[in-house]
C-alpha cells in the first residue's frame, strides 16, 4: 500500500533539493544526457557536499560513444570528483545490448526521485514527465538497484 503525502512539484527544483540534502553518497542514473542535461546534470553535482560520494551512470552508444552532454562537460565533473559508470552490458542469447531506460537521482539510499524525465532538453523543455519522490525504505531498495547496476558497469574514464 502507498502512504504518505503527494502533491505536484517541479522536477527542476526537486532534484537540486535531493543533491543538497545528500550526506554520504549522491547518485544520478540516466540513459540519455544531451547538452541541456549535462548542464542540469554539472549543477546537480556542484549542490552537493565534497564530502559526498558523488556517482552517475549513464550509457554509451551502440557504437561505444558517451552521451554529447557528459563529454561536454567531463572535466568538470571530474574535477567534482564524479565517478561514472556505463551500463551497456552485450546480451548472448539475444541480438542487442542489455541497457537501461530507468532515471533515478538517489541521496544516502534514503531519498530518490524515480521518473521518465531523461537529462535532455526535450524532457525539461517540451515533455509531460511523470516521476516519484520516495523516501525511507522505499529509496533504500532504489539504491539496492543503483548498486547492482553499478557492479555489472564499467567505469568510464
Amino acid at each position: 500500500m502507498l502512504l504518505g503525502t503527494w502533491g505536484l512539484l517541479d522536477t527542476r527544483e526537486v532534484l537540486p533539493s535531493i543533491a543538497e540534502g545528500a550526506t554520504e553518497r549522491f547518485v544520478v542514473m540516466t540513459p540519455f544526457l544531451d547538452e541541456v542535461g549535462g548542464e542540469i546534470l554539472l549543477a546537480l553535482f556542484q549542490h552537493v557536499q565534497p564530502s559526498v560520494r558523488k556517482q552517475l551512470i549513464l550509457r554509451t552508444t551502440p557504437e561505444g560513444f558517451l552521451p554529447s552532454g557528459y563529454l561536454a562537460n567531463a572535466n568538470q565533473l571530474e574535477s567534482l570528483g564524479v565517478e561514472t559508470f556505463n551500463f551497456r552490458l552485450e546480451k548472448n542469447e539475444a541480438a542487442g545490448m542489455e541497457t537501461f531506460h530507468a532515471k533515478v537521482v538517489l541521496a544516502d539510499d534514503t531519498t530518490a526521485y524515480v521518473g521518465s524525465s531523461n537529462m535532455n532538453k526535450w524532457s525539461f523543455q517540451y515533455s509531460l514527465e511523470l516521476g516519484l519522490l520516495v523516501s525511507g525504505k522505499a529509496g533504500g531498495r532504489i539504491g539496492q538497484i543503483v548498486d547492482a547496476v553499478m557492479k555489472v558497469s564499467s567505469t568510464v574514464s
